[in-house]
């Protein structure tokens, strides 16, 4: 589907295939850019089997103190800004809004071996939206999220791991 000469997004697109032979898209109704989703769809990319991938991780953020924080426990507030990145090694950690209501609206849970927030790291969100909260007791190491960045930009493999975990996610 074409708009203006412009392809859609693959919300707004009712052929998604024809979307999948172009490595980013710019969506004619939202303007949304989505990029990799070609990598993805191709099959040209699958999760590490061997744990190289997490090896790798795991190595990066070993020289970064673990810390502990109690079931319960907030690690980020709505309105910070973070500029650390957390990974997590232990236990579960919710991201989740709360409505004018009090109603708690849960974004994600994360799980050993997740590292977050990403968006802030990547330049792509200013200030924190979400609670980040302990949902059991969890062990965590803090990296530097400029660091973080520089890691993935010298690792593609460990992006990409991270890129299909995220899009997995959302299929």
């Amino acid at each position: 589907a074409r708009a203006h000469g412009r392809r859609l997004c693959w919300f707004h697109d009712e052929s998604i295939a024809t979307i999948f032979k172009k490595i980013s898209v710019l969506c004619a109704r939202c303007s949304a850019l989505y990029l990799y989703l070609a990598v993805f769809r191709w099959g040209t990319y699958a999760p590490s089997m061997d744990g190289a991938v997490t090896q790798k991780v795991e190595s990066f953020f070993s020289s970064h103190p673990a810390r502990k924080y109690a079931k319960g426990q907030i690690l980020i507030m709505p309105g910070e800004v973070s500029s650390e990145v957390f990974l997590l090694t232990e236990g579960k950690v919710k991201t989740y809004d709360v409505t004018y209501r009090g109603e708690e609206i849960i974004v994600n849970v994360f799980k050993a071996g997740a590292y977050f927030p990403m968006s802030h790291a990547l330049g792509s969100v200013s200030e924190n939206k979400y609670i980040f909260e302990a949902e059991s007791d969890i062990v965590v190491r803090k990296a530097p999220a400029a660091d973080v960045v520089k890691f993935l930009k010298e690792h593609p493999d460990v992006l990409m791991d991270l890129l299909y975990r995220v899009y997995i996610g959302t299929e």
